[in-house]
């Protein structure tokens, strides 16, 4: 399982940047003792803090929004109304940009001014490329009590922050459950 891991580093100037890596756990059977392996660097993390307020239901103005949409555009509507709070705005159909951060829905993407690839930390979660291709990726399971934890966990590590009954008819329309 790999996860998102931060490390600070200063500059030559004596400034501090936060940088993100991707990296897993691998068990070293000789040392009895766990070693993380770095597999990619993710960019350099900025903080964004909240502009508005507005809770989901709100946001999407349909009582029977459930209904009507799939799994994927309800998550994708998460991600929308979290960036709004955020301060961004539609630039194109599927891109958002505050002005600092573009970020590209179709293709999962999210980037800088001059082009390079970041990660924006908001709401206890990291936003970027590898985040969303993992909640675009979701896949229902069999057991049903763990796929709520994974979704909860994917929610939570792209910094949507779920109301829980959200989350409680998120959860019954991938489940088939009537709530």
């Amino acid at each position: 399982m790999s996860f998102i891991r931060l490390k600070q580093r200063v500059n030559s100037n004596g400034n501090e940047y936060l940088y993100a890596y991707l990296v897993k756990n691998e068990w070293k059977k000789r040392k009895k003792k766990v070693k993380q392996i770095g597999n990619r660097y993710m960019g350099r993390v900025y903080r964004i803090d909240i502009l508005r307020s507005m809770c989901f239901n709100d946001f999407v103005g349909d009582d029977n929004y459930f209904e009507k949409k799939e799994v994927v555009e309800i998550f994708k509507d998460l991600i929308l109304l979290e960036l709004w709070k955020f301060g961004f705005s539609r630039i194109k159909n599927n891109k958002w940009c505050n002005g600092f951060f573009t970020i590209d829905l179709k293709y999962n993407t999210v980037f800088g001014k001059r082009g390079e690839g970041v990660v924006l930390l908001f709401n206890e979660g990291f936003l970027c490329d590898w985040s969303l291709n993992r909640l675009s990726n979701f896949r229902s399971t069999r057991d049903l009590g763990e796929m709520g934890v994974n979704m909860g966990k994917l929610l939570k590590l792209c910094g949507v922050d779920l109301e829980p009954e959200i989350f409680v008819k998120l959860y019954g329309k991938i489940s088939g459950e009537e709530v």
